[in-house]
């Protein structure tokens, strides 16, 4: 700071600082952001800010910031962001998620405040997009304790339009500056551009608004003006010479809520005796919403939500302004107290629910209040006591341990013997980038031990590789497959570490030789051979798939070997030995939804199965319309005959249909995994992957059942485009061309940008060749998944997704 106090010395990024006009009072407010370039607040004291330049972790972002909160970005651990301690979207538990994703290099934000601008721009955010040519607005909607958006393209430039700042002037006409060259050279080109309203003047020099405004009345009526300035200066006049006329405003519910604001804002900030009195009367609103004038009330006058009106906005903000939220979650902290001394099954039911409601910001917020309120032992009582806390409780309490004493050992050791992957990865993270030499032998340890999953495997082995001092950069390099692939040679692993290297080990990696594969496929371990099995599915040469042809069929592996197959058959359709093992099998519901593309190819396969199909109705109806199910799938109802198309589950209609559908069936998460991995099923592992399985265009799967409702995994398959996350935006990219290319960004660094579209697979664009980017609104994801499907595939589909919470 001004007097050289050390604030913050350790070098992990981007950070937000807060301090006095006079430079005292410098105080770390936010980290984890890799180049916060611009900031602004709203009309409401929100603060946002733009991350400029995700390296390898598109899309840059627009972040909502609040104090004490961690974005999850690591420098420290490589600037490529692929360390499995770096978090770009609240992946990791503590780290706070973007509010929208940006064009790129963002470089300005400002909130629009001013009448003279379109009413429908009013609050609204507008961000430069050095990179894409764009300044984009951003509608702000309030969800939870913060706020989530979508990139519009306002203004579109040519190549040689880069916006970067952004100013509002007194007159509503909005400043530009434009660093016009793609270069960074000091070329003296640099342009700045005015975006007024229509029928604007050119601009007048004029005095600041309201300086010769005397009269009370005109003061009052300006509070309610629809340009900030305006508002903020008579506001503070009035507060300054006659304050009674604001605590009518404060009070007046007709008012604008911005009015309101303005007029409460003034008089805090003047500390009068009796306009505190007169404040503290104005009781809070007994139902929601609660707008910002009650956070303002709440904040100043420590009136804050009572804990049952803060469990009541957790399960339903209602519209509720986010720093009221916020708020609500310090009345929680004294119920943690109470659990770590004297816990009642009822505390303890309560805290699970509220931390299963919080959304990432009112966890940071209660990971905040934690570290600050409760000590060691409280908070290691909370970390490992045998009561029935939820793994998310455990894991806020053991953060607010780090953040309130990063030096302590015994919580951490005791979080890595737990059984929960989530807490014992969180005190990997914890334990390596603390450098705890001593907990070295415990953390070794926890690899071993069950349950295991790749994140908690990586995490793992990124927490070893610190505490032998190479540098975390080193891993962030590291592709995780090629971290897997060096344990796996190694040979001298424990079942568990060996079955989940294989996971994450790239199928097709040289270093996965057939002598080793076939090793493991003949492993006298079942979770071995499984994945094994697995990574031999992935496999395109012809030695894997001779391994996997000769192996014997434990009734244990019968399903994975005819997955395995039928994935090994959709890049070889023509390879009689993979057909003739599909066409041998016993003709079950399983052996026929293998051999779906043999359906299409084998005349003869397919004949036999419609033949045998007939013969069943009468004999064995139920696996005659679960075959009836699968030939309709495979090659459609015209190619089924009628007898058969009447001997089927009939197929829901609408949304509504396949939710009820989904409600009645007896579901069972094996059978979804067949579904979720299938290559002619709904083709959900070509974008996603679990546990280490599957594509990496769209988001890991991993733990969707954990943090996703049933409501929300029904509506992500049968409505896709209703919510997209933003870093899973659709983008539609025309390059010079002409050509026009859509789909998500993977990867955008050192001139190239990656797209993902729906089969999983990607295109190399130049980023130069880049002429346009539009972000669009639907999803990449494909509407009609359900026809790929079977009703009852459905719903085994979800209730595997429901299962999947590592």
């Amino acid at each position: 700071d001004r007097f050289g106090n050390v604030v913050y010395e350790s070098g992990e990024g981007g950070n937000l600082y807060r301090f006095r006009p006079d430079g005292t009072e410098f105080t770390l407010f936010a980290s984890g952001t890799w180049n916060p370039h611009a900031s602004c607040f709203d009309a409401f004291g929100h603060l946002f800010t733009v991350d400029n330049d995700p390296d390898s972790r598109p899309p840059c972002r627009l972040l909502h910031v609040i104090e004490g909160g961690d974005f999850g970005y690591r420098f420290s651990n490589g600037r490529k962001g692929l360390h499995p301690f770096t978090s770009w979207d609240g992946e990791a538990f503590g780290t706070l998620p973007m509010v929208a994703g940006t064009g790129e290099a963002p470089s300005g934000v400002l909130a629009v405040e001013h009448e003279s601008l379109p009413a429908e721009l009013q609050g609204d955010l507008l961000v430069t997009s050095w990179g894409d040519h764009r300044i984009d607005r951003f509608r702000l909607q309030r969800r939870g304790a913060t706020f989530v958006s979508l990139p519009e393209p306002l203004i579109v430039g040519a190549e040689e339009f880069r916006p970067v700042g952004l100013a509002l002037a007194p007159d509503g006409s909005l400043y530009c500056t434009d660093w016009v060259r793609r270069d960074y050279e000091l070329h003296g080109q640099g342009r700045i551009w005015r975006i007024a309203p229509d029928g604007a003047g050119p601009p007048v020099p004029s005095d600041a608004p309201l300086a010769n405004v005397v009269d009370a009345e005109a003061l009052v009526a300006a509070v309610s003006s629809g340009s900030l300035l305006e508002r903020r200066t008579a506001a503070r006049r009035l507060a300054e010479s006659n304050g009674n006329r604001l605590l009518g405003l404060v009070s007046n519910g007709a008012l604008p809520e911005r009015a309101r604001f303005e007029a409460l804002a003034a008089l805090v900030g003047q500390h009068a005796p009796d306009h505190v009195r007169v404040l503290k009367e104005q009781a809070p609103r007994s139902t929601p919403p609660f707008d910002s004038v009650q956070a303002l009330l709440a904040l100043h006058f420590d009136e804050r939500p009572s804990v049952t009106r803060t469990l009541e906005l957790l399960e339903d903000p209602q519209g509720s302004d986010p720093d009221y939220l916020l708020l609500g979650i310090d009345s929680l902290t004294p119920m943690f107290r109470s659990i770590s001394r004297h816990p009642t099954e009822r505390l303890v039911a309560i805290a699970n629910g509220c931390v299963a409601n919080a959304d990432a910001f009112a966890r940071s917020r209660l990971i905040a209040g934690l570290s600050e309120a409760l000590d060691a032992a409280a908070l290691d009582t909370l970390v490992t006591t045998e009561l029935p806390l939820s793994l998310e409780v455990r894991l806020c309490a053991l953060l607010a341990a780090r953040r309130s004493d990063p030096g302590n050992v015994d919580i951490p050791r005791a979080a890595l013997q737990r059984a929960e992957p989530g807490l014992r990865r969180a005190a990997a993270q914890w334990v390596g980038e603390q450098g705890m030499a001593d907990l070295r032998g415990d953390v070794e340890e926890s690899l071993a031990r069950e349950p295991m999953t790749s994140d908690l495997f990586l995490a793992t082995l990124a927490a070893l590789d610190l505490l032998e001092g190479r540098p975390a950069r080193e891993f962030d390099q590291l592709p995780s497959s090629k971290a897997a692939v060096r344990l796996l040679q190694r040979g001298d692993l424990p079942p568990l570490v060996q079955a989940t290297a294989l996971s994450i080990a790239d199928p097709n990696d040289p270093g996965l030789t057939p002598e080793l594969l076939a090793r493991c496929a003949s492993s006298g371990e079942l979770v071995v051979r499984r994945e094994a099995i697995r990574t031999l599915a992935g496999c395109g040469s012809e030695a894997s798939l001779d391994i996997l042809l000769s192996l014997d069929e434990a009734p244990e592996l019968s399903r994975e070997i005819e997955l395995a197959l039928a994935e090994r058959l959709s890049r070889a359709a023509d390879h009689e030995g993979l057909r003739a093992r599909l066409r041998d099998r016993p003709l079950t519901e399983d052996a026929v939804r293998a051999g779906r593309l043999l359906l299409t190819v084998d005349d003869a396969w397919r004949e036999r199965v419609l033949g045998e199909a007939l013969d069943l109705v009468e004999r064995d109806p139920v696996l005659a319309g679960a075959l009836a199910d699968q030939l309709l799938v495979a090659i459609g109802a015209d190619a089924v005959p009628e007898t058969l198309r009447s001997a089927a589950t009939s197929r829901p209609a609408d949304v509504a249909g396949w939710t009820a559908a989904a409600e009645a069936a007896d579901a069972d998460p094996e059978q979804g995994r067949m579904v979720f991995f299938h290559p002619q099923g709904p083709g959900c592992a070509r974008c996603h992957s679990v546990g280490g399985r599957g594509g990496r265009v769209g988001p890991d799967l991993s733990g969707v059942g954990r943090t996703q409702s049933r409501e929300k995994l029904l509506q992500s398959i049968l409505e896709p485009s209703v919510e997209v996350a933003p870093q899973f935006t659709t983008w539609q990219m025309v390059t010079t061309d002409g050509r026009v290319h859509t789909g998500m960004i993977v990867h955008e660094n050192e001139g190239r940008t990656i797209l993902g579209d729906v089969e999983g697979n990607t295109t190399l664009l130049a980023t130069h060749d880049l002429v346009e980017r539009r972000p669009q609104r639907t999803s990449v994801m494909p509407e009609k998944l359900t026809d790929r499907m079977t009703p009852r595939e459905f719903a085994d589909l979800l209730a595997y997704l429901e299962s999947l919470r590592d």
